[in-house]
């Protein structure tokens, strides 16, 4: 594959990638707000601007790509690694929906945050390897210390800090993402070296 077709591919999937992370991002956050005392509706509020913002930069970069060839779809490699990506989210949705029905079982429901996020942390460590984004390892590495710490903190703020940190670590590497995808989105970036990982 060409330089010029490399580029836009890796700027599309760094925009999605930002999409994906912000959108979860949010959440987080606003979970973490409202754990920490605020309304319900200024926590989805915070979470809907902040989500809605970073889709408008996404939407913007996504107008300035070149539209995928017809025959990526059909590529072998391509649907083997939607396969691979699927099955990861699977395993995390399902790991994730055992913990929290098992903690609540065991009257355990304190621990849900920072055992969901040790869940996010890991999960993107397959995603690293499968899609040779060395950032995921960053941004997974960070999610699960994130929720490794939160024994050492106190019980009344525990929560809100597992929260609002695996948020703004997933917003900061969303924003990263924008930041790549928008240099990839440069005519010049079609003479970058094909070894380039975001």
């Amino acid at each position: 594959m060409e330089a010029s077709e490399v580029c836009p591919q890796r700027a599309r999937g760094a925009v999605y990638g930002a999409a994906v992370m912000s959108g979860f991002g949010s959440l987080w956050l606003a979970a973490g707000l409202r754990s920490a005392g605020f309304s319900g509706w200024f926590a989805v509020a915070m979470a809907a601007i902040l989500c809605g913002s970073l889709w408008a930069a996404v939407a913007v970069l996504l107008r300035r790509l070149p539209l995928p060839q017809a025959t990526g779809t059909h590529d072998p490699a391509e649907r083997e690694r939607s396969r691979r990506f699927a099955a990861i989210n699977v395993m995390e949705g399902l790991a994730i929906f055992l913990t929290v029905n098992v903690l609540g079982w065991l009257h355990l429901a304190a621990w849900t945050a920072p055992a969901v996020a040790l869940i996010v942390g890991l999960h993107f460590l397959p995603l690293a390897r499968l899609f040779a984004v060395r950032a995921h390892l960053v941004t997974g590495a960070a999610v699960m210390a994130c929720a490794l710490a939160a024994p050492l903190l106190p019980a009344e703020v525990r929560v809100t800090a597992v929260c609002l940190g695996a948020g703004l670590i997933l917003w900061v590497s969303a924003i990263r993402a924008v930041v790549i995808a928008h240099g990839l989105a440069s005519p010049r970036a079609a003479s970058a070296m094909p070894g380039l990982r975001v």
